[in-house]
């Protein structure tokens, strides 16, 4: 259910599971020296040894129906045994709102409790996605979970509600039922008399009083992180390339800004930029889902209108909607959860402590605010709906710690008020009992509660188009990342403020393996990434977008590709040459240590490893004898790979990095 849909990806060096063990075992004697470079930095006791792995269980482990699927099936106990006994930190689980919440604020957590026994029993991690959108229609989605079927009637009164695509000639936009539109965040009533914040909300309390503060923190201790969902495949982005629309490899996508709440945003912020004319649609000129940036005005190369002063209008406005939109989610989030704070002491020199200054409620216009937010305005109480306030109080947003990785996040919500959670956070609306809820239903803002939890927000490995000036596949995904500006700090500087892991899909990409008329770059994303993660003092997990076992083939340079992008890096792979040049002039034994100088200009261009790694997916034949030989070899790497390895230049060449 990922999100990159290269599914033309060049395999051809894949190999078949057919060849005997004796190839495999002669080709992985020269897959990597498995010597450590000591960089200066990586110590053993801050980053351990390995890069703890995840694997995604299948997505229909718990269906649409609430049932643990394979409760019953030898293959996946088998299976979990077998992936224990090769060294994995865990498994990750998406947790369907579509699956749990079947009726309006009724949750049922009984199949996942069944899996999450079998997975406390096994000595297993748990990765839980929680997935506030629907499983089905994009690159390997295998299952079908839709959203509450409660939640899609109500779209059928108000289509708004959903991600909408620009009109066509004879049509209006195409509704997406993926999930549910940013820009009707905080539209009060509209799902049953709650908002989607509310939902979300009241979604995560029910989660969390069934497995954090339940069960003896049996549950608790097997958890090792929560992600949080925020759009299409639970990642911060916009639905710009849906399958089911159409979409292919490598088209730019379309903006998602049509529904009515969009543009209504739309046309307050360009009223507030002094051009009321700019708020009247989306761009035009931009093509569709499967154009090339150059079929188009909008985002050609040179005098493209994305470099104009309306196209920087356009793309602020777009893409700090999205901003503003995981914003919303995680102060949503630590206002259940005390979330553990996984910022480093590096994460001193950013930002911290404050939301963003114009932060757009949807429905409710745009609120300018330094450090608060009006927390029933944040509710998003519409005028026909009476509040009842017993204080006149603020919700300002966690604090962070800069000074102390291990900082607990307390939200201020809690701060000097019951625990039981503030009145003043309270509205009234208007609803019939056949709804599911009273006729006067109160909803009341939760305080966080129990121990801290780790927290992960996931972004796409948006790649295609990387080699152009205006980067059209990102931008129509929400990312404002182009020549001379990079769109993936103010997702970033959310994170370091909440203290929450990020992860990145497509690390087992490269640029050579992609058909190079689509100009890819997944390395230099990767690296933007991991420097700009680094800078803010913020820990950086990985997958891996597309799969690497295949019937009848193993994609095992993929494999390597993970093993070498999740370590430290020690240089810009474009400056690898010359120092593999340094190094050959000066040591005839690759197995000799590098100069000082040599080694000096490694340590000074060290990142640290990823923080965790999240392999897609766990698949009956992925444990076959052959395939297990070389998951095997691929974990045993994994185990050692929080220390750098020595890498040669035909290695790296070997997996198309040069």
């Amino acid at each position: 259910m990922n999100n990159i849909g290269d599914c033309q990806m060049d395999v051809s060096n894949s190999r078949s599971y057919s060849q005997n063990s004796e190839q495999h075992d002669q080709a992985s004697s020269r897959e990597v020296d498995v010597g450590e470079i000591p960089l200066e930095g990586v110590r053993e006791d801050v980053y351990g040894r390995s890069v703890p792995v995840y694997v995604m269980l299948p997505l229909d482990t718990v269906n649409a129906d609430g049932v643990f699927r394979y409760a019953s099936a030898q293959w996946f106990l088998s299976a979990l045994r077998e992936l224990k006994n090769s060294g994995i930190h865990g498994v990750a689980v998406d947790v369907w709102w579509g699956a749990v919440e079947r009726k309006p604020r009724m949750y049922d957590f009984s199949g996942y409790k069944q899996l999450f026994e079998l997975l406390v029993a096994l000595d297993l991690k748990i990765q839980v996605v929680l997935a506030f959108h629907a499983c089905g229609g994009n690159v390997g989605d295998n299952a079908e979970v839709p959203l509450p079927h409660w939640v899609l009637s109500c779209g059928e009164r108000d289509p708004d509600i959903f991600y909408t695509d620009k009109p066509r000639e004879f049509s209006p936009g195409r509704r997406n039922p993926e999930c549910i539109s940013l820009f009707a965040d905080t539209e009060s009533g509209i799902l049953r008399g709650r908002s989607p914040i509310q939902c979300y909300v009241d979604f995560m309390k029910a989660f969390r009083d069934e497995f954090i503060l339940n069960g003896d923190g049996v549950y608790y201790d097997a958890i090792g992180e929560i992600v949080l969902g925020t759009g299409p495949c639970g990642e911060l982005r916009y639905p710009s390339y849906p399958e089911m629309n159409g979409w292919r490899f490598p088209g730019i996508g379309e903006f998602q800004c049509y529904d009515r709440r969009a543009l209504a945003s739309l046309a307050r912020a360009a009223e507030a930029a002094g051009h009321p004319e700019w708020g009247h649609s989306g761009p035009p000129d931009v093509g569709h889902y499967n154009s090339t940036p150059d079929d188009t005005a909008f985002f050609r190369g040179w005098d493209g209108t994305w470099a104009t002063e309306y196209g920087k209008f356009f793309l602020d406005w777009y893409s700090q909607a999205l901003v503003d939109h995981g914003d919303r989610m995680l102060h949503a989030a630590s206002t259940v959860f005390c979330i553990h704070d996984l910022k480093t002491p590096r994460s001193d020199t950013m930002e911290s402590g404050r939301r963003s200054d114009s932060l757009d409620l949807g429905g409710g216009g745009d609120l300018r605010t330094s450090k608060s937010i009006s927390c029933n305005d944040f509710v998003g109480i519409s005028s026909e709906s009476p509040r009842e306030t017993t204080d006149d109080l603020s919700m300002n947003s966690p604090k962070t710690s800069a000074s102390d990785p291990g900082t607990v996040h307390q939200n201020t919500v809690a701060t000097g008020l019951p625990s039981r959670g503030p009145s003043y956070a309270s509205f009234r609306s208007s609803t019939s009992i056949s709804d599911g809820l009273n006729t006067m239903e109160e909803w009341i803002w939760p305080s966080p509660q129990g121990k801290p939890v780790n927290m992960n927000l996931k972004i796409a490995g948006i790649h295609w188009w990387y080699h152009t000036k205006s980067h059209a596949a990102e931008l129509t995904a929400g990312y404002y990342n182009c020549d001379g500006r990079n769109g993936y700090d103010g997702i970033i500087s959310l994170c370091a403020r909440y203290g929450v892991a990020l992860t990145l899909t497509c690390v087992e990409m490269c640029d050579s393996q992609h058909p190079p008329e689509a100009l890819c770059g997944p390395e230099g994303l990767l690296r933007t990434v991991k420097e700009s993660a680094f800078k803010a003092g913020l820990p950086l997990a990985g997958e891996n977008a597309l799969p690497c076992f295949m019937p009848n083939a193993i994609d095992e340079s993929a494999l390597q590709r993970i093993v070498y992008n999740t370590q430290p890096l020690g240089t810009p792979l474009e400056e690898q040459k010359s120092l593999d040049s340094k190094k050959s002039d000066q040591k005839d034994d690759e197995d000799q240590m590098v100069d000082d100088e040599v080694q000096r200009q490694y340590n000074a261009q060290f990142l640290p490893p990823m923080r965790s790694f999240t392999f897609l997916r766990l698949t009956r034949d992925m444990m076959s004898d052959t395939y297990q030989n070389q998951w095997k070899r691929f974990m045993k790497l994994m185990s050692r790979n929080a220390l750098r390895f020595k890498t040669s230049q035909r290695w790296r060449r070997d997996l198309g990095f040069e």
